[in-house]
Order: C-alpha cells, then structure tokens, then sequence
C-alpha cells in the first residue's frame, strides 16, 4: 500500500509531538505545505528510474504523455520490433535479391546489380553517419519538455528509462525515499516550532520549554541529512 500525506503527516506529529499527547504548534495544513517543501527539496536528488514503451518519434512532447519525467536517462530499441519503413524506399529485401545475383549471370537479372550497388552506398551512408552521431542518442529541451531522438532508422517502438518527477507523497515508491522524506519533513518542522517558540522570551518564568533545544535539534538533522544526500548524488555520474 502506498504511503500517503495523511500517514506522513501522523508520523511529523508522533516524532515532534509524541502523537497527541503534546499541544500542536502546527495545523495540518502548515504541515502540509511543509511536505510540500520537502518534497521539493529530495526532487534535486531522487535517482531512482522507470521505464516506459511508447511508439516511436523523432520529437517526442512529453506534455502528451501519461508519464511525467524530472529528466530522461537512455532511450532503448523494442527488442523484436520491426524497423518503419514508410519514409525508406525499399521494394524488396536487398540481401534476397543479391543471393540471385550470386546464383545467375549479372545482366540475367533486370537492375538487380545496379540495385545493389545502391544499396551498399546506402549502407556505407549510414555506416558513415553512425559514426557521426550515435545511434538513439537524444536531447532534451526542457523549456518546451520536448526530446529529440536521432537514429538511422525509425524502429516502431521505443523504452524510455526516466527519472519520474515527484509532486506528492503519493508518487514515492520506494521505503528509502519515504524515510528521507519523512526525515526531512520532521527536521522543517523542528526548526519552524523552534522558530515560534523563540519568537519571544519572557523573565522570572516558572516554566520553560525546549525551543532552543528543538530548534537546534531541526537545523542540525537538516544539516546532516542534506550533507548525505549531497554526497550519495556526487558519485552518481550527471544525466547526460
């Protein structure tokens, strides 16, 4: 079952306010935006993939598509799946044809060496350009969330491997990313009812309270947290 802001939300107020037991300094919907935030924040860092089959296209608008990708990591041929030949002019197999000219005499057979002449220029051609550029090597433009694929030859369908962009609790799979998340949202929260506790002081008070202790509490797990989230994403080589 997936996690969902509700149960985020009861485990920020079981750690900061032992459940129901403390008064809340927050509302939900303070809370709420704090997950937001936090959120925000792990998007800089999540790494973990999807894959998609989706019919081939030399420009690819990703607004149309169901899935939403933070960014893309590598583009895959379908296995198995014939190339597309409408913009190709091929009449017939150029290797069938060529096996007549090795079992006949050349001129017995009507523009069949001709034909495959052309057809090992056209070879080399694209031997040529392979070596230009790579084969479904591709770019983004992510003003317009729009990919550009180059290839030789259009294959009928392609696997896309993203990162999936992350815009609620909802969209995180994994227990990893749950815990950071959860981990982040609790130390903002600290920090933010520190923040409020501290907002004035008060002389000859009977009681105190441990404002300046949570507050601390906050920015140093923020710290520590960001630190090991920096350095788990410096030995993972950049996107592209």
């Amino acid at each position: 079952m997936n996690v969902t802001l509700a149960d985020v939300i009861r485990e920020i107020k079981r750690k900061v306010w032992a459940g129901d037991n403390l008064e809340h300094d927050l509302e939900d919907v303070d809370l709420n935006e704090i997950v937001n935030e936090s959120i925000r924040e792990i998007r800089r860092y999540f790494d973990e993939t999807a894959k998609v089959t989706i019919p081939f296209q030399r420009c690819i608008n990703l607004n149309e598509q169901k899935f939403k990708p933070s960014s893309i990591i590598k583009i895959y041929k379908v296995n198995g799946n014939s190339v597309n030949t409408d913009d190709i002019n091929v009449n017939t197999d150029p290797l069938y044809a060529y096996q007549f000219l090795i079992w006949s005499n050349g001129g017995t057979m009507y523009n069949v060496q001709d034909y495959t002449y052309n057809y090992g220029a056209w070879s080399t051609m694209n031997q040529i350009r392979n070596t230009l550029t790579t084969e479904l090597d591709f770019e983004e433009d992510k003003q317009n969330n729009l990919v550009y694929i180059f290839t030789s030859l259009n294959p009928k369908a392609i696997t896309l491997e993203y990162i999936p962009r992350i815009e609620k609790v909802e969209d995180i799979q994994t227990d990893r990313w749950i815990d950071i998340l959860i981990q982040l949202a609790v130390a903002h929260t600290k920090v933010e009812v520190g923040r409020i506790r501290t907002r004035y002081t008060t002389s000859n008070e009977l009681w105190g309270d441990d404002a300046e202790k949570m507050l601390t509490e906050g920015q140093e797990e923020l710290k520590a947290l960001r630190e090991k989230l920096e350095e788990e994403d410096s030995v993972i080589p950049p996107l592209n």
